[in-house]
């Protein structure tokens, strides 16, 4: 363990900076370096509910942030740079100044779905080249790898840490895993979510930091509020499916727009073409079996 951050953090006992793994310090350094070169870094963490990833995540950001002159969450009113949804993340590449630490937490939350694991995958890389101009490091945390597509879990992030507990009640216990090794244990480890099937780059240590870097009531309520935006966006995404299902089977059954609009109580047919142009849907099935019979009658 190195301490770090002596110049800008005061632990609670009064003492000066806080403490790092060596081993990942000297990986961290590393990946700065090559941010400096114009690299781009993501990190992947994944570890259960609970197992204090936010944590060290935080710790990293803050600690790469200041390495290079940058401050983490600096509105720590609003826990600016910790995000939930893709909106946040897009209004942060454009705003965000050089060498901006964001983590991404419930990652997995915000890509549940295809067509939002797309446009995250579009807007990585599409921001790719603004990403290297600016510098920033992207934090991405997820419970476990696994749940990811190859694109987020092999091709994108530079390494792995698996935050985990030895004995199942301690934390602060972590597995890195680099691109070359993360690599193997994806395409081991995958089919049973196995992350015995390659062994780690090193084991390593973490303290708790937690609310060092972050305003922990408003960091819990930011996170709350979140959840319940992601689900009600979930239940809005199937809504959106269904009808554009109708609206194909409509089609399908000689319908125009016009009397589609009419059926479906829109304003114009642009509202038909938004649904099928976002809601992309699998081969039409029987209207009666979607929407009633009842629903097309004249």
């Amino acid at each position: 363990m190195v301490i770090v951050c002596e110049d800008s953090i005061t632990r609670p006992n009064g003492k000066k900076g806080f403490y790092m793994d060596g081993k990942l310090k000297d990986n961290i350094d590393y990946e700065l370096k090559r941010v400096d070169k114009n690299w781009d870094c993501v990190m992947l963490y994944d570890g259960e509910e609970g197992s204090a990833k936010t944590t060290l995540a935080c710790a990293n950001a803050y600690y790469m942030a200041n390495a290079r002159g940058s401050v983490f969450n600096d509105d720590r009113e609003n826990n600016n740079h910790i995000i939930y949804t893709i909106k946040e993340f897009e209004n942060l590449l454009r705003t965000s100044e050089p060498y901006t630490n964001i983590v991404w937490d419930e990652f997995v939350l915000a890509g549940m779905s295809l067509d939002a694991l797309k446009r995250i995958q579009i807007t990585l890389i599409k921001r790719m080249t603004l990403m290297r101009k600016k510098r920033l490091v992207v934090h991405l945390l997820v419970p476990y790898m696994f749940m990811l597509s190859k694109y987020f879990a092999i091709a994108r992030p530079r390494c792995l840490i698996h935050v985990y507990s030895p004995n199942n009640l301690d934390r602060g216990s972590f597995r890195y895993y680099s691109k070359p090794s993360k690599r193997r244990l994806y395409i081991k480890g995958v089919k049973f979510w196995d992350y015995f099937g390659c062994s780690s780059d090193f084991p390593g240590s973490f303290t708790n930091t937690y609310g060092y870097f972050f305003d922990t009531p408003k960091y819990e309520a930011k996170k709350d509020e979140a959840m319940i935006q992601l689900e009600a966006d979930t239940k809005n995404a199937k809504l959106g499916k269904r009808i554009a299902t109708i609206i194909h089977n409509l089609k399908e059954l000689g319908y125009t727009h016009k009397k589609i609009c009419k059926i479906c109580e829109f304003s114009s047919t642009g509202t038909i073409t938004s649904y099928l142009e976002r809601y992309k849907t699998p081969k039409p099935r029987i209207l009666g079996a979607v929407a009633g019979d009842d629903l097309i009658s004249t």
